[in-house]
């Protein structure tokens, strides 16, 4: 059975274009664009992993979503950001469980680092 990865991403490009890389090796569970769909969606789901893009739409950002859906599961989040400041990524990694990918993503090495954690 493939493991599950959740993706959470406000660009719908970007969000497919992860899918199209990830498809072949993991079950592709759902592509989210706020924090609010993110947490309901891990409730029911129960991903391995998350794909979490930082700045997402809603009330809340990729990083303020990962703190609830940690304090329901543990489940391994990787942010995947274009910003690279090193207050959010400090922010971001402060964080259980998570790594910090910048934009634009390296898919082999995206799958590389995914391979690791859950295989």
């Amino acid at each position: 059975m493939k493991k599950k990865i959740l993706i959470v991403e406000d660009e719908a490009i970007i969000a497919l274009n992860y899918k199209m890389a990830l498809q072949k090796s993991y079950e592709i569970t759902g592509i989210l664009d706020t924090g609010k769909g993110a947490i309901e969606a891990v409730e029911r789901i129960f991903p391995d992993l998350i794909l979490m893009d930082i700045k997402i739409k809603g009330d809340m950002d990729g990083i303020e979503t990962a703190q609830e859906i940690l304090n329901m599961q543990n489940v391994p989040i990787f942010f995947l950001s274009g910003n690279t400041d090193e207050e959010t990524k400090k922010q971001a990694l402060k964080i259980n469980s998570c790594e910090y990918i910048k934009k634009p993503v390296d898919h082999s090495e995206l799958l590389t680092k995914i391979k690791t954690i859950l295989e």
